[in-house]
């Protein structure tokens, strides 16, 4: 795993301008392959872990793609552009502008978490992981290279097994999308 000398995260304003540019597109996702996959993953493996939330939804491809298949997935993001990109996207799902670190009530509602392009960004990401409740899931991608808004990335399945196995009961690295980690599991 490699770490970013500067180790902080980028503010909600940059996020802001980055979906106020309309970052995507309208409607389609430049991650859709990525969203299939997880919500296959949902509906082979937790189905019955409900409700659902997509951690840093940003404008809600996520969220609109598990209404296409009969899936509520709520979200939450720090960035109000991205949240008002996510509510006309996905009208009947929850939404929350809020940074994670200030979420606990909210999560303490939900089974199960997808966190795609979300932990190589935040700090704490072991802490917040260990923070989720015992016995929910989470869904979860990494990458492979370093942006400027990232605090670290992976060279190998191996360095994201060790560093997020720890916090579950059972840890599935199962697919590279794109030089994305892919992982799900259960929270210890």
């Amino acid at each position: 795993m490699v770490e970013a000398a500067w180790k902080k995260m980028y503010p909600a304003k940059y996020y802001d301008k980055v979906f106020a540019k309309g970052y995507g597109g309208p409607e389609v996702g430049p991650y859709d392959g990525l969203y299939k996959w997880v919500l296959d993953v949902y509906e082979r493996e937790f189905r019955d872990k409900f409700p659902f939330i997509d951690i840093a939804c940003g404008p809600g491809y996520l969220l609109k793609e598990g209404a296409n298949r009969g899936i509520v997935v709520d979200g939450l993001d720090f960035s109000e552009q991205a949240i008002l990109r996510a509510q006309k996207l996905s009208p009947n799902s929850q939404t929350y502008l809020c940074d994670v670190s200030d979420a606990g009530e909210i999560l303490k509602k939900y089974q199960c978490f997808s966190m795609t392009e979300f932990l190589e960004h935040y700090p704490n990401d072991v802490g917040f992981l260990g923070s989720l409740p015992s016995g929910s899931v989470v869904i979860a991608s990494v990458p492979n290279k370093l942006h400027r808004s990232h605090v670290r990335y992976f060279t190998s399945k191996e360095e994201v097994t060790e560093r997020y196995s720890p916090v579950f009961k059972d840890f599935n690295l199962n697919f590279v999308w794109m030089g994305k980690y892919c992982f799900y599991g259960t929270i210890a």
